[in-house]
């Protein structure tokens, strides 16, 4: 079903919040346990916005995501290779 102009235009700037709000304070977000759970039900919503049925909206949330899993893989090289012994 597809969603009037106002809907589109709601979804597209949520998209665009939701990306720039992580993009800018994921880091301090991930630094207390106390912000975890709303940070999933954030992540969580922007996976569903993810899903909406336009090209602005999913290109808007593709950037974010390859963002997201670079700087995750990164994260997860860095500490692993500082748990290695050097032979």
């Amino acid at each position: 079903e597809r969603a009037g102009e106002n809907d589109q235009a709601f979804i597209r700037g949520l998209s665009l919040f939701f990306t720039t709000f992580f993009s800018k304070h994921l880091s301090l977000l991930e630094l207390h346990q106390e912000h975890h759970a709303r940070l999933t039900t954030a992540m969580y919503y922007l996976v569903s916005i993810s899903l909406v049925d336009d090209d602005d909206i999913f290109k808007i949330c593709l950037d974010f995501w390859n963002q997201f899993s670079r700087s995750l893989y990164n994260t997860m090289r860095q500490s692993g290779s500082q748990g290695q012994n050097p032979r």
